[in-house]
């Protein structure tokens, strides 16, 4: 046997060895660094919830369930969907948001999610339209004297397996309206340990129950110049939180 093949022998089984060791890491669960990493997150949501929200948003915490979650932002979205012009939808996100919610059940039959979104980082492809949007010309988000869209729930039922009707109520320009949406709860990424959950969320909003915008008609065609109704879209990465 030559030198070199004496030599790579040894260092493909240690590599053999450690990639095993590794694989059964993550099947045990996350490492020490992503359960401290999802602890740091959850402590800063939860302390900027605590210290913005008013009493009346803060769930009762004598009724929660005891485990919580904070959404890792990182690996998440929410997108909003609204007919333009009659003909077509223009598509947005918010890149700036909290949201905590609360479960003991491995089905998050129980949840209960309280959310935070800052509509004044809105992003579209058309920066001139997501302006509009937050200004004040238009009658839409006005985020200089409305910086906060909230959300907190009031009831959670199941509809299937894993799919649920979480309703709540939704606050925009001081304006409370009762809202469904649709949550599809699509497993852990560690099972065994059921420490990072995702979710899909899908609901309407009728934009004019929250004054937002007018109801100008296109002069050519008498369509919406913009739809009533806002098809809000949000993808969740969730972290346990190990306080």
């Amino acid at each position: 046997m030559n030198s070199s093949l004496k030599t790579a022998i040894p260092i493909l089984v240690s590599t053999l060895f450690l990639s095993c060791v590794e694989v059964d890491r993550h099947a045990e669960g996350p490492s020490e660094e992503v359960i401290n990493d999802s602890t740091a997150i959850f402590t800063l949501a939860r302390q900027d919830i605590e210290k913005t929200h008013n009493a009346s948003f803060d769930i009762e915490k004598a009724r929660l369930p005891q485990n919580s979650y904070v959404v890792d932002t990182t690996h998440s979205s929410i997108q909003f969907r609204v007919r333009h012009w009659g003909i077509y939808d223009i598509i947005g996100r918010l890149e700036s948001y909290e949201v905590v919610a609360y479960s003991d059940k491995d089905d998050f039959a129980d949840m209960v999610v309280e959310a935070r979104l800052r509509p004044a980082s809105i992003n579209m492809p058309n920066m001139e339209m997501a302006n509009n949007l937050k200004g004040t010309g238009l009658g839409f988000f006005e985020v200089n004297e409305h910086p906060e869209i909230l959300f907190k729930s009031t009831k959670v039922s199941m509809i299937s397996d894993s799919v649920y009707h979480l309703i709540g109520n939704m606050t925009v320009k001081d304006i409370t309206q009762e809202v469904t949406f649709e949550v599809k709860f699509n497993g852990f990424t560690h099972p065994p340990s059921k420490t990072i959950p995702g979710f899909t969320m899908n609901g309407t909003i009728n934009r004019l129950d929250f004054n937002l915008g007018g109801t100008d008609l296109l002069p050519g065609n008498g369509l919406p110049m913009i739809g009533e109704e806002v098809h809000i879209t949000s993808n969740l990465r969730l972290i346990r939180n190990y306080d």
